[in-house]
């Protein structure tokens, strides 16, 4: 019996946690009858939504940045542009959208932010992400240099593995090799 207490005021404190309008709250403002706690209710369900969309949205703009980050750090253009040792500031400018067609969610977060160089060059990065999530993360990063030249980086964020193709698919030929007992290799 004292454990389904405990475990009933754990939900309600939790509860109570995520609400806008605690109890106390909305006897204030809007009353104890029955309109009062459905206006109280209306509110706590539309914050708790905002909430939710606003920390989605903060996870997205994070798996963006660092994507993006670690592709413009990796990126043989970006360090012949910046130099080696290539710092990005946090940043700056984000947005983040999602659409629902067919029944597929697709997110699509843009960021902004700047990258330097050890030789003290500087390029403002925007870099979207699409997907995410439990969808694959695919990248288009643009990173604009003082002068005006524009660097598609690869959103793969390879930095030079070879044999990779823009699709990030690699071709592999495998070769088995069989070592006997007397110390004969055969292919």
């Amino acid at each position: 019996m004292e454990k389904a207490q405990e475990k009933n005021a754990l939900a309600k404190r939790e509860q109570e946690a995520n609400q806008v309008i605690n109890d106390d709250m909305r006897k204030q403002l809007f009353g104890d009858g029955l309109g009062g706690r459905v206006l109280a209710g209306m509110v706590n369900n539309v914050a708790g939504a905002l909430k939710e969309q606003m920390g989605a949205a903060a996870a997205a703009s994070q798996e963006t940045y660092d994507a993006a980050e670690r592709a413009v750090r990796s990126d043989p253009k970006m360090r012949a542009a910046l130099g080696d040792g290539i710092q990005c500031t946090p940043p700056m400018s984000q947005m983040s959208s999602s659409q629902n067609v067919n029944g597929v969610q697709t997110q699509s977060t843009t960021i902004v932010f700047i990258a330097q160089g050890s030789n003290g060059a500087q390029a403002q990065v925007q870099a979207t992400g699409t997907g995410g999530g439990e969808q694959e993360l695919r990248m288009d990063i643009k990173g604009v240099l003082a002068n005006g030249a524009v660097i598609d980086v690869d959103g793969l964020g390879g930095g030079g593995g070879g044999g990779g193709g823009a699709d990030g698919v690699f071709d592999v030929e495998a070769t088995t090799i069989d070592v006997d007992d007397d110390g004969v290799i055969d292919v």
